[in-house]
């Protein structure tokens, strides 16, 4: 759906008399599919074959996510380009025979080991004019599983159509075929390596290649792999002998021809793989010189899913991956271009220098960089274990695995399992060294890390992928990247989520000047909240002020309706008041006359509604609610304007919603087609069942997978909450835990207090937690909080409920406030009761302590206000978690000892630092957590020095906060402070930078005068935030000694001049200096390579050094209200940035033509640049370009003419400028959605934008 906002009076148009309105939004359909050449991934064993062959022959754009035709059409041996994703209806699943150009000219099979043969690899549909773009001839023997393999998978990547023969060929004839295959392609590749004059098969295709070079002008591109030029010119020995030995076979006459050939080629301007080293290197050479001379520039391939709406894309950290290997064996070729594929694929590597590895010890580069990386690779050969570093590393990386949930991927890189893991061969050699120089306790921990490495999952060289190493790459790279980033999960739970979020905007767009109420309704379980949540995300780029209240119903149930009301009003002032008076009165108060956008989920009381919300006409007119519910007669009593019913998905969309949990794939694997169909028929469409139970059933055996089948069959039709349950029992018992602990009381808090608490129990949190994540039972948000579908949380709550449905002392669990009072106040208390939760009800309550007497096994009490009184001798000895907001500033418990207490949360309390409580917690010596947010008494933090294991310690928004105790000195383990928000803090202990685990530091919103750390000190700091400190006015120049530093925010700050030594934040990637007094960015900034995020806005920069070019890894950049008067050439180094915000940079009045290389750039915006009256011509090479935003740039009268290459452009925004006219080639937007034009002085717009084909009205 396309809308373009425009001026009735003006409009040229032969549909003018529809017009009715002073605006009008024409709605224009186009195809949802972005424009850019999906490419089929190549028929692979096992999972392929069943690509169904009777599909719809018409080619459709891909929608929604899963496919709706465009299957491949073959005539004879010529492939066509495929343009949309091919058809996979798993629902006709029958196998398929293909025609392969290889079996008519080999008489090869259609089953070829080569994991690319017959379909040419990644299967792309050619057209028939086109044809093949590039011959790559090469020896076989010599390259085919590696550097050559390397190149083809890296075309196919880039979308050339090259043809590579798939068998080792045998014989000497060539049919002639093959010859007109090489005589229609534009570019022929030759790999010269030092076995290729030894083929016939090379020698005649080098002919044939050479003669098309002269008679048609086909360019040819040597590579010498591994040999000179001068090699094959001069046909030295290995040449020579080749060459002799055809002469007997050929006759004197062929073979001549074929030296004047090797000799010819020596005179074409190439490649040699030595003057690279790093092979990868030069495969990125090559795949972009031929993009070049294809095309006139680089083809750059942006592969859009059309469903990415609303989603974040991973923030990118500093150092993702450490890859570790033995660097003479392998950099030049497989780590090389494992490093280079993994780099283009957006993540961050740290491969190492063998400069680094000095000494004996692993220094402190290597060390951090394998500490924080969150995956690491050791690729394993024959020759490893002579190695001592690469021991040393491998040994480092098990145990971060161990300790800090490192992931470590072993690659066995020609070399056998069996073999690394018993230490035999040349294994055996090197250990007999090493145990001579470095004793057999270092020996014998270096071969039980190899033994721990073999059993982990990996991939060994020569077996995965048949051996060829490109399709290996490929695999690894997909597999971090998962592992990384996994798969937005918007789009994993809903099918066609575009169709239904493009319908319901285009009921609200349809004008600007109305308040709607949206209503989305279903059944439970069918994707409400996800489909509200994409259109939120959608429309909140609209909208300043913005409120998203989550699972109303089950929170007004429990905690009163009072507590989503100070929601609203805290996402509104963004603070956390208490508002005391009328909350709606407030509500009102607050969004009077604002354009605001208000997402209720989980809404099914007309009451709710009407407190949070009521009568909209309040607030401004162009603001939007959005409810869901599952009641259908909320929907009517809201008299919402628009009502959505999420119907169940359809087989087919459950069968692929399905497969991407189970297999992740958009299909079943060959084998397992009918279980799926069967397992996806039971579910009934709800999206909730299919993602669990598929995840459930991830790299399971086949007995599991008919023990689940067969427990699904005898589950009522529907019932959600028994599909559910039967994955809940595939967990074992620790993991059935921590899903229980989740359910009742652990939503919405942070991942890691929790795990404290399990890990004091004896279980093992990280283990469970990734275990829940994998098996879709619990979701981990951004902020790292614990989240869980209201499904399976009821799931939970119903499970523990049954434990004894009459009897709630004799259930583990306790959160309903009435269940909880009744066994403490009856005093019939358990033993079996190990979690009880006292919410706001319980305020004014106290807690006495013969109440707890039976409570031996209670490790979680959650209460609000109240006082414990009473004797507590002996009393909770199991207690690990007390949660006590707002307790009281009297302390009247006596001999209240929870020794074993790792977590304790005072937050909002009236507790000051002599608050009578804080001698008995003294003996809890094992506390990790101490959290006194908003805890206003506090003018000091009390004696922490008993406090000895503790991590992360909180005191945000404790706004009277003076003096940290110098105490805190005397904690060796903490690694979190956080001071935000404590207003009357000046300085910080003067000896904080000997708090050598620290890795966190936020002191935003204090008076924090001085960081006082010197070099040397905080060589762990992860995070530093400083913003909104008014007396911060410089940073000490030994910050540069913060090497592992990777979030660095002085937003809102006085600081003027960034030190000299942030050239030696290695390890940075988010930098925010916006509405600081920075004036000039130092010269050193350059060398922040790995720098992703950069805030300059509103701060007093004007230019920007030369070096800004070589922050190589920048993705988002914002100049917004800058006085800058050009956006200069370095700008255009930024090769991976996607987002550039000039927003109001008034001064601005050029940009340079380097912008154009900023092909990764999906938003420039350049709204209010009121000097900018041109457009450099080289925007037309930002393919990947999805909004283009001019409003407001007074003085631009035109746009370039080649606008029409923009294929990505989905809003255009013109607003308020002086262009007269648009260019013609403006028809080519097919992906266009949104054109504003008001304010202009357009009159007519190109004739095919009205053509009835594609106008609606």
């Amino acid at each position: 759906m396309m809308y373009i906002q425009t001026r009735r009076r003006e409009m040229k148009s032969p549909f003018s008399s529809l017009w009715s309105n002073s605006f009008l939004f024409f709605s224009l359909h186009f195809p949802l599919n972005l424009n850019c050449q999906t490419k089929w991934k190549r028929k692979e064993p096992n999972h392929l074959e069943d690509l169904n062959s009777g599909a719809s022959s018409s080619s459709t754009p891909l929608h929604g996510g899963h496919y709706k035709g465009g299957d491949k059409q073959q005539k004879g041996n010529d492939f066509e380009v495929l343009l949309s994703t091919p058809q996979y209806n798993p629902l006709e699943v029958e196998k398929e025979k293909p025609t392969h150009l290889e079996d008519s000219i080999h008489g090869a099979s259609s089953s070829s080991a080569s994991p690319h043969s017959g379909d040419f690899g990644r299967r792309t549909k050619k057209s028939k004019e086109k044809g093949y773009e590039v011959f790559m001839s090469f020896r076989g023997s010599d390259t085919r599983k590696g550097f050559v393999d390397y190149l083809y998978t890296s075309f196919v990547d880039a979308g050339v159509h090259v043809y590579r023969d798939a068998e080792i060929r045998v014989g000497a004839k060539i049919n002639l075929d093959l010859f007109s295959v090489i005589s229609q392609t534009k570019i022929s590749i030759v790999i010269i390596s030092e076995n290729f004059a030894s083929s016939i098969w090379c020698l005649k295709e080098l002919a044939h290649i050479l003669e098309c070079r002269r008679s048609k002008g086909q360019l040819v591109l040597p590579i010498y792999y591994k040999v000179k030029p001068s090699q094959l010119k001069h046909l030295t020995r290995q040449f020579r002998n080749a060459i002799h030995a055809h002469k007997r076979k050929m006759g004197e006459m062929v073979v001549n021809n074929w030296i004047e050939a090797l000799r010819e080629v020596t005179s074409v301007k190439g490649w040699e793989s030595e003057e690279f080293g790093h092979e990868g290197k030069l495969v990125r050479e090559v795949v972009d010189e031929v993009m070049i001379k294809l095309n006139g520039t680089k083809r750059i391939m942006s592969l859009i899913d059309n469903n990415e709406v609303g989603t974040k894309k991973p923030k990118a950290k500093a150092c993702e991956v450490f890859l570790s290997f033995r660097g003479e064996d392998t950099r030049e070729g497989f780590t090389s271009y494992l490093y280079t594929i993994l780099v283009d694929a957006g993540i961050h590597v740290f491969m190492e220098d063998d400069e680094l590895r000095v000494g004996e010890q692993i220094g402190s580069k290597l060390f951090g960089s394998i500490m924080q990386s969150k995956i690491a690779i050791p690729i394993i050969l024959e020759d490893y274990a002579s190695s001592q570093w690469c021991l040393r590393e491998l040994v480092l990386m098990l145990d971060c695995m161990k300790n800090e949930g490192q992931k470590v991927f072993p690659v066995f890189y020609k070399v056998e399992v069996p073999h690394v893991r018993n230490s035999g061969g040349r294994y055996k050699v090197a250990f007999d060294k090493w145990k001579k120089k470095l004793g057999e306790k270092v020996v014998e921990e270096w071969k039980e890390a190899l033994r721990e490495v073999c059993s982990l999952r990996g991939w060994q060289s020569e077996k995965d992928e048949n051996g060829y190493e490109g399709a290996l790459v490929k695999t690894i790279v997909e597999e971090v990247r998962s592992e990384l980033y996994g798969t937005s999960q918007l789009i994993k739970e809903l099918m066609g989520i575009d169709e239904r979020v493009e319908q319901i905007t285009s009921w609200i767009d349809v004008k600007f000047n109305d308040t709607r109420i949206v209503g989305i309704w279903g059944n439970i379980g069918v994707g409400k909240t996800t489909l509200a949540r994409v259109l939120y995300n959608k429309l909140s780029i609209h909208f300043k002020h913005l409120s998203f209240v989550a699972n109303i119903r089950e929170t007004s149930l429990h905690k009163g309706i009072e507590c989503l009301q100070r929601q609203l009003i805290d996402d509104k002032l963004r603070s956390p008041n208490d508002v005391s008076i009328d909350k709606i009165s407030v509500i009102k108060s607050q969004f009077m006359n604002k354009k605001v956008l208000v997402l209720l989920d989980d809404i099914d009381a007309i009451t709710d509604f009407n407190a949070l919300i009521g009568d909209i006409s309040w607030v401004k007119a162009g603001s939007i609610v959005i409810v869901t519910t599952r009641n259908k007669k909320f929907i009517d009593e809201a008299k919402v304007d628009h009502k959505y019913e999420v119907n169940k998905l359809t087989l087919n969309e459950s069968l692929i919603l399905f497969s991407r949990h189970a297999f992740q794939k958009d299909y079943p694997i060959k084998g397992y087609e009918i279980l799926s169909h069967s397992i996806v028929s039971i579910t009934a469409g709800l999206p909730l069942a299919l993602k669990v139970i598929g995840s459930c059933l991830y790299e399971q055996s086949r007995g599991v997978w008919n023990n689940i089948s067969k427990k699904l069959m005898e589950v009522p039709h529907q019932q959600v909450q028994e599909m559910l349950r039967i994955c809940y029992e595939e967990l074992d018992d620790m993991e059935q835990q921590f899903f229980l602990d989740i359910a009742c009381f652990l939503i919405g808090s942070s991942k890691q207090s929790p795990t404290y608490m399990w890990d004091a129990c004896g279980f093992f949190p990280r283990n469970g937690i990734e275990v829940l994540s994998r098996m879709s039972l619990i979701e981990i948000d951004e902020d790292d909080k614990l989240r869980m579908h209201d499904q399976l949380r009821d799931l939970g709550q119903k499970i523990v409920h049954l434990e004894n449905p009459k009897e709630p002392q004799e259930r583990s669990r306790l959160w309903k406030y009435e269940e909880a009072a009744y066994v403490l106040d009856s005093n019939k208390g358990t033993c079996k009761i190990e979690a009880l939760r006292f919410d706001e009800y319980g305020y004014k309550r106290s807690y006495k302590g013969e109440q707890f007497k039976e409570l031996a096994h209670l490790r979680y009490l959650q209460v609000c206000g109240g006082n414990f009184i009473g004797d507590f001798q002996n009393l909770l000895p199991q207690l690990r978690w007390l949660q006590w907001e707002r307790c009281p500033s009297n302390f009247e418990a006596a001999n209240f000892h929870p020794k074993k207490l790792v977590v304790l949360n005072l937050s909002w309390s009236e507790i000051s630092e002599d608050w009578g409580g804080w001698d008995p917690l003294k003996m809890a010596t094992q506390l990790k957590v101490l959290n006194l947010t908003g805890c206003l008494s506090l003018r000091s933090t009390p004696d922490l020095s008993a406090f000895e294991s503790l991590e992360i310690l909180i005191l945000e928004e404790c706004e009277n906060l003076e003096m940290i105790h110098h105490s805190i000195m005397l904690i060796k383990s903490l690694i979190s402070l956080n001071v935000n928000g404590c207003r009357r803090l000046e300085e910080l202990p003067i000896r904080i930078g000997r708090m050598e685990q620290l890795r966190e530091l936020l002191i935003n919103d204090t008076a924090i005068r001085e960081i006082p750390i010197s070099k040397g000190d905080l060589m762990k700091l992860e995070i530093l935030c400083a913003s909104w400190c008014p007396q911060l006015a410089q940073l000490p120049e030994s910050i540069g000694s913060l090497k592992l530093l990777t979030q660095l925010d002085l937003s809102h700050s006085e600081i003027d001049k960034l030190p000299e030594s942030m050239d030696s934040l290695e390890s940075l990637t988010q930098l925010d200096l916006s509405y600081s007094y920075v004036e000039e960015l130092p010269h050193s900034m350059g060398s922040l390579e790995l720098l992703t995020q950069l805030d300059l806005s509103h701060s007093g920069i004007r230019k920007f050094p030369e070096s800004m070019g070589s922050l190589v890894s920048l993705i988002q950049l914002d100049l917004s209200y800058l006085g800058i008067e050009e956006l200069p050439e370095p700008i255009g180094s930024l090769k991976k940035l996607e987002t550039l915000n000039a927003f109001n940079c008034a001064l601005l009045a050029h940009i340079h033509s380097s912008i154009g290389n900023l092909t990764s750039s999906s938003l420039l915006n350049l709204r209010k640049c009121h000097k900018l009256a041109k457009l450099p011509n080289s925007i037309d090479s930002l393919v990947s370009l999805q909004r283009l935003l001019l409003r407001g740039c007074l003085l631009l009268k035109e746009i370039p003419d080649s606008i029409g290459k923009l294929v990505s452009l989905i809003e255009l925004d013109l607003k308020s400028t002086s262009i007269v006219e648009l260019p013609q080639s403006i028809e080519k937007l097919q992906n266009l959605r949104i054109l504003d034009i008001r304010g202009t002085h357009i009159t007519e717009l190109p004739g095919a934008m009205l053509t009835p084909r594609i106008f609606k009205h």
